[in-house]
């Protein structure tokens, strides 16, 4: 469940308090890990080295 506002709105802003809720955090002897995602980089334009026409053509 979210946490409730706890600011102050008032009718111009220069009266109101803003808040925001403590952000999650994760423990300290956790690792730090990076993940890369590659998509559409051209490695299934090949086979074994191969063009993927000159392999589809043996097929045929």
């Amino acid at each position: 469940m979210p946490d409730l506002f706890r600011g102050i709105v008032n009718r111009e802003a220069k009266d109101s308090t803003p808040w925001w809720p403590e952000p999650n955090r994760p423990d300290k002897n956790l690792p730090n890990i990076v993940t890369a995602l590659l998509d559409d980089t051209g490695c299934a334009q090949s086979v074994r080295g191969k063009s993927a026409r000159s392999f589809i053509g043996r097929l045929s």
